[in-house]
């Protein structure tokens, strides 16, 4: 429902206002794929134009293989 985002962002802008602030949202329930896609997007960017500083908010706590997220998945985020 995108309210923890919103907190998450609001919580960012509080502590750095005016800071130059990028929302990405991935629309997908697959926690893993869209990882995997969020990663493979900051490493497709232009050198230095890659955020400095990341902040990922989902909302499980738990075994990644518990939301079936294969391991070939979890390795590849893993290793990026």
């Amino acid at each position: 429902n995108g309210l923890e985002a919103a907190l998450d962002i609001q919580y960012i802008m509080g502590m750095a206002p005016g800071v130059k602030t990028q929302f990405w949202e991935f629309a997908g329930n697959d926690f893993c794929g869209d990882l995997h896609e969020w990663t493979n997007a900051l490493l497709a960017m232009p050198a230095g134009s890659v955020p400095l500083v990341n902040s990922v908010s989902y909302g499980w706590q738990g075994a990644l293989s518990d939301i079936q997220c294969s391991n070939s998945n979890v390795e590849v985020v893993d290793a990026n």
